[in-house]
């Protein structure tokens, strides 16, 4: 197999439906009544998008006979990079056609090409998310110096089968409310309690910085409570906030999917009111919120994050996929 690999170029996008239709991984998949048209064209558009900063984002496909066989993304994270001081990107797709054989080499040979550009660049940190069944990705990570970190799972919730969750103990744990000004140094003094995400999985990655990550990540939600683009719930206990929530409304994926999600995001309890059964709680009312605004809510977890994944397993969740994480350093 003569491969070329090169960026792709507006020209090249009609050679990529043979490709992109053999994907049987495609984002969402697990959407149920969703139809793989459907899927076909949210996926497309994604890659599309991708066209439009070339500065930021690069795709790149390798080509034999005319045929595109294969496609890698690789994506500056902006954020990311001012916040570690250095730069951090992310590939977004590694897909390949063929056989096992086939596809390792396809994998192979785009991977050269991305790792030349990352020296070019002088990205430090490379990180993706593989889906768990995409055995052919995982044997070429990992031959090519990346390092698994977690395995994130993804819990969706039915709107039509969703039963709020009932607290079968009497009264319950706390008393559930919308964010307030004034709220944030309590939310942010229960950020040092988080401590499964990627990064702290990490052994390059210090833990002050990981940890200052949620504290970010609080900072950005309770200012977008304010402006309606998120949702934060805190939970309080004797006139002391003892647990919060915070979540987002993707619509994005109306027009192509048919379905507004809601996404819940951080969780967080004192650890000296654990056990209460707060985390369930909060994040039944949670997923109430969203089902008013949303046809689907799904969250992710790290596996590790166990608290997190009783509390969705008590509200009525269904695992629907599983992702590996790699990083990669430079």
């Amino acid at each position: 197999m003569g491969l070329k690999v090169n960026y792709l170029k507006e020209s090249d996008f009609p050679k990529l439906k043979s490709l992109l239709k053999a994907y049987k991984l495609k984002p969402f998949s697990w959407l149920r009544g969703v139809k793989e048209g459907n899927l076909l064209r949210y996926l497309g558009k994604q890659i599309d998008n991708l066209l439009g900063d070339k500065d930021k984002d690069k795709v790149i496909i390798a080509q034999s006979k005319g045929k595109v066989e294969g496609l890698a993304a690789l994506s500056e994270v902006l954020w990311d990079s001012q916040y570690f001081g250095f730069k951090v990107a992310e590939m977004g797709y590694l897909l390949a056609k063929g056989g096992y054989q086939e596809e390792l080499k396809i994998k192979n040979k785009l991977l050269s090409f991305i790792f030349k550009i990352c020296q070019e660049e002088k990205v430090k940190f490379l990180n993706l998310r593989v889906d768990t069944a995409d055995l052919s990705s995982i044997q070429t990570l990992e031959e090519n110096g990346f390092h698994l970190i977690t395995t994130e799972m993804m819990f969706a919730w039915d709107k039509e089968k969703y039963k709020s969750y009932q607290f079968k103990k009497g009264t319950p744990p706390c008393k559930v409310r919308g964010y307030r000004e004034g709220d944030l140094p309590a939310l942010l003094r229960l950020a040092k309690y988080f401590t499964t995400n990627r990064l702290y999985q990490d052994p390059h990655i210090p833990e002050d910085k990981a940890r200052g990550v949620y504290k970010e990540w609080i900072k950005n939600a309770s200012y977008g409570a304010f402006s309606g683009n998120d949702l934060v719930l805190v939970g309080e206990r004797e006139k002391r906030i003892v647990g919060f929530t915070t979540a987002k409304i993707d619509d994005s994926l109306s027009y192509d999917l048919g379905v507004k999600l809601g996404i819940p995001g951080l969780v967080g309890v004192d650890p000296q009111f654990r056990g209460l059964g707060i985390s369930p709680y909060i994040m039944g009312e949670t997923i109430k919120s969203l089902f008013r605004k949303t046809d689907i809510v799904a969250a992710p977890s790290h596996i590790t994050n166990l608290v997190m994944i009783r509390s969705e397993t008590k509200t009525g969740a269904e695992l629907v996929s599983c992702e590996y994480i790699f990083h990669k350093w430079f």
